[in-house]
């Protein structure tokens, strides 16, 4: 699995439940995607939706021994948080919730997750009048 997608997954995870239910298709890896017109088909982009770039990171860096144990990877992800169409305090919750979900919360097979910022960057209204957030976070593990 990427980076990407293990991101998403654990975003996917953690806001499974009540009130933000996010599913495969409403939490996704990969850039941005505009809004499939007919929301009903089956795998569609809905409206509401995250996703999870990875943006690179720095170099792994060798342990004291060389490296011979292994390296410390700094990954780097941003995710893109999409509300509804005119719904702004949905989609700032939703960012927030997105926010909480990965701020020092890692997931599987990473030891630390900090985001970037202290908050949710607002980023704009589209043409179709969603509004969009931007988190940048940075993993660590031992490869």
């Amino acid at each position: 699995m990427s980076t990407e997608a293990d991101v998403a997954a654990h975003v996917r995870t953690v806001l499974a439940g009540v009130p933000y239910l996010l599913t495969a298709d409403s939490c996704r890896a990969g850039p941005p995607r505009k809004p499939t017109e007919n929301q009903l088909l089956p795998g569609a982009v809905p409206a509401r939706c995250v996703f999870a770039l990875a943006t690179g990171g720095m170099p792994a860096t060798a342990f004291i021994d060389g490296g011979a144990g292994g390296r410390d990877e700094r990954l780097t992800v941003q995710l893109w948080v999409r509300s509804n169409p005119r719904d702004y305090e949905g989609g700032r919750d939703l960012a927030e919730a997105v926010f909480g979900a990965v701020e020092m919360n890692p997931p599987p097979g990473f030891y630390e997750s900090r985001a970037v910022s202290s908050e949710a960057a607002y980023v704009r209204e589209d043409e179709q009048n969603h509004h969009e957030w931007s988190i940048n976070i940075t993993l660590r593990r031992c490869a």
